[in-house]
């Protein structure tokens, strides 16, 4: 309910008709059926694009400061902050790991349709609840935030330190088709300040 009645408040959000005719299910849907999930291992909510006049998703190439203003930080800004307090408010923070990352970096510099590209030097994550220490910020970045300044980790720290917390040994491997041991952390290490 408390996700829902923050994203209600935010403007020109709603179910849109899809061209094959189903309704896409919004964000705050998706995040009000991964909470109520919640005894799950493991639920996965991805933000995609639906605004007719531009999208959620965070892969801006242009527009990028009208959407982030307009819709993207709104909306998860509302839906994050009500899904912790949610999940804080019915005893269940501790107990469920809230990710929330892009599938990259973007570029420091904005390109010329105000937008900006790929950039896989640097990127950030957010964690909250799980176990994980809050408030604390890890690494730092370069001035033009285009690398890592301090405490770099690869995106196989990141997934070891989620699986560490999902109770899931990071260094175990699985079979690949021709049978040989891949290790699922890709060699991550779970990031120990992190974890509380």
């Amino acid at each position: 309910r408390e996700i829902k009645k923050a994203v209600n408040k935010l403007p020109g959000y709603r179910a849109v008709l899809t061209r094959d005719g189903d309704y896409y299910v919004p964000f705050d849907k998706r995040l009000q059926i991964a909470k109520d999930l919640g005894a799950s291992l493991f639920i996965s909510v991805h933000a995609e694009p639906f605004f007719s006049t531009g999208s959620l998703t965070w892969d801006m190439h242009e527009n990028i400061f009208a959407m982030l203003k307009k819709h993207n930080l709104p909306v998860l800004d509302a839906c994050f902050s009500a899904l912790i307090l949610d999940l804080e408010n019915r005893g269940l923070l501790e107990s469920t790991l809230v990710f929330v990352m892009g599938e990259m970096g973007r570029l420091p510099k904005v390109n010329r349709e105000a937008g900006r590209d790929h950039w896989p030097s640097c990127t950030f994550c957010l964690m909250a609840g799980g176990g994980v220490k809050p408030g604390v910020v890890y690494g730092t970045t370069d001035s033009m935030a285009a690398y890592p300044d301090s405490n770099p980790v690869s995106p196989g720290d990141i997934v070891a330190t989620i699986y560490q917390q999902l109770g899931i040994d990071p260094h175990m491997t699985l079979p690949d088709l021709s049978g040989r041991p891949i290790p699922i952390a890709h060699g991550g290490e779970p990031i120990r300040d992190l974890i509380g």
